[in-house]
């Protein structure tokens, strides 16, 4: 069922972190935006995220520590997206726009 709860939530997520970082947002305001509320367990994972990155632990290995959990293999390659744009400072957005299209190909599939 986590499978399934983080794939229904993840095309929206990936679409909002599109638009907050392409307007200009960081990834930090992105991931407690979505953090908020909204986006179900994946709202969920990554209150956890930020709430420990602000206690002083490490960005990269908290979203590490997510991605190891994470049952969605789609939901591992954003993860994995995130971590690679902190360490190596990727083009996230246009990562983000690839990923969200290919996330709706897979739902018109299903449908």
């Amino acid at each position: 069922m986590a499978e399934q709860d983080e794939d229904r939530e993840l095309l929206y997520v990936i679409r909002t972190m599109e638009v907050l970082m392409g307007s200009g947002i960081g990834l930090e305001g992105a991931l407690t935006s979505i953090a908020r509320g909204g986006y179900g367990c994946i709202s969920s994972d990554l209150a956890k995220v930020m709430k420990n990155a602000q206690a002083g632990k490490a960005l990269v290995d908290e979203l590490r520590r997510i991605q190891k959990r994470a049952k969605s293999s789609a939901y591992k390659r954003l993860l994995n997206t995130m971590i690679e744009n902190i360490v190596s400072n990727t083009d996230i957005v246009k990562t983000l726009k690839n990923q969200g299209g290919r996330e709706e190909e897979k739902r018109t599939e299903k449908v």
